[in-house]
């Protein structure tokens, strides 16, 4: 960008001069002075308050699984695991109905 910018120079309007050398010097200062130095210092000196995350917006976000490690867990939960002699024998669990608030067993 830096580039595209700077060849605005080279054209022959003034206005369009300045903005390509305008332009290009902010973008310049942007990456290696903003980026490159003061973003690290900061962060630096944060420490792990940079990834604070208040109450409030951790309630607003929606929760998002990508990987789906939720799900994974979940299923892992409801299998019974019976473990012996180093073999794992995995059980679903038995099926519920709730009528009136008393489960019974399918």
């Amino acid at each position: 960008m830096i580039f595209v910018f700077a060849s605005f120079i080279f054209a022959q309007d003034l206005i369009i001069k300045t903005m390509g050398l305008t332009l290009a010097f902010g973008v310049l200062f942007d990456a290696f002075v903003i980026r490159m130095t003061f973003i690290p210092a900061c962060m630096m000196l944060l420490g792990r308050a940079n990834w604070y995350l208040p109450k409030w917006l951790a309630r607003l976000l929606p929760h998002i699984d990508i990987e789906g490690e939720s799900i994974a867990q979940k299923e892992k939960e409801d299998y019974i695991i019976y473990s012996s002699l180093n073999v794992k024998i995995l059980i679903p669990p038995l099926p519920l109905s709730k009528a009136g608030g008393i489960f019974f067993v399918l």
